[in-house]
Formats: structure tokens, sequence, C-alpha cells
């Protein structure tokens, strides 16, 4: 059964019968899942090589979807794949995506990202797992989000980047959540993670 987006397993946000809604208010528009599907690994053709104490942003277009077509993504590599001291900004359409802020602050994703700590025989910690669903990002259609790169390693980097995910066929079958006769509850995306 999905558990929605950002569940704990990475499972699917939904399912073939299932319903998705972008928006959590009444006037957003309900879609059917008509099929999904599992995306392999998919690493960008070109990784990120800022200079130290650079700053590389770029569209991630290598990760766009055709249209009606919904993906979710993780980089469950992440923790392996970013060196200390680099830090990733997500934005949607050349702006922030305020998923990824508080008032006052911006949010990053760096390698210890989700990391959860445990205790080691020697006094010290040791990262026990990663939770991968802080990295979770949704693209819609032919909107894919920039990634900025930081790198202040003091040295160059070479950063590949890897997406694993589902693809899903959507199709609108109501205007609003108002005029909407389905069985069952739609999933919300953050409305905020997606650039319409």
């Amino acid at each position: 059964m999905p558990q929605g987006a950002f569940n704990g397993g990475f499972e699917p946000i939904a399912r073939p019968g299932g319903f998705v809604q972008f928006d959590d208010v009444s006037d957003g528009a309900i879609y059917a899942v008509r099929a999904y599907n599992v995306l392999p690994e998919i690493q960008l053709e070109e990784n990120f090589t800022p200079s130290d104490g650079g700053i590389e942003k770029r569209e991630l277009t290598d990760i766009e979807m055709d249209e009606y077509f919904l993906a979710q993504y993780r980089l469950l590599k992440l923790p392996e794949q970013l060196p200390d001291d680099v830090e990733i900004e997500i934005d949607h359409d050349g702006k922030q995506a305020p998923l990824y802020q508080t008032e006052n602050v911006r949010g990053v994703l760096t390698n210890e990202t989700g990391a959860v700590y445990t205790d080691d025989t020697a006094g010290g910690s040791v990262v026990d797992q990663h939770l991968s669903q802080f990295t979770e990002l949704f693209v819609w259609e032919d909107n894919p989000p920039y990634f900025t790169v930081k790198n202040n390693t003091g040295g160059a980097v070479d950063i590949p980047l890897t997406f694993t995910g589902y693809a899903f066929r959507l199709e609108q079958v109501a205007a609003s959540l108002d005029n909407f006769n389905g069985a069952g509850q739609p999933v919300v995306i953050p409305r905020k993670s997606v650039q319409f």
C-alpha cells in the first residue's frame, strides 16, 4: 500500500487506480494514476565540477519527464557521491523552491542529509543509516529543478549524481476536489516542490 510522499520505505506515492493532487486546496486539479514504472538509476550525463570556493548552477534536464508524466526521485547514493564540505541547493524555475527553506534559512543537501547516528563501542558515533526521504523531489513533465552546487573542500571536485525513483502516467480526472467523485482520497504532492 503506497504511503504518500516522503515515506520511509521509498514506496511509490500511488499506484494505478490511485489519485494525486498537486495542491492541498480544494481548487487543485485531481489526476488519476494510469500506470507507473520503476526508474532505474539515472546518472546525470555531466558531473558537477565546481572549483574550490566555486559555485555551479545547472538545470537538470536529464531528469525531466514527458507530458502527463510525474517522477518521484531520491538521491539514494548522495552520502557516497557528495564529498565533505559540498552543499546542494534546490531551485525550481531558477528560483529557490520554498519547500526547502524556512522564513530565514535556506535548506541544503549534504552528504550527511538524513544521517542517523548511533554510538560505537569506542565512545564515538557512526552513521547507522541515511533517511533518503530527505532527498525526495518531484518533477512534473518538463519542469526539472535547478541544482546549485557549492564547493568548499579546498580543492577541485568531480561529482556524479544518481537519481532513482518512479515514473507515473497521469490523467486529469477532475478540475478540483469539489467535483472529484473517485474512490479514496488523493495523495497530495507538495505544490511548492513542483514548478508548473
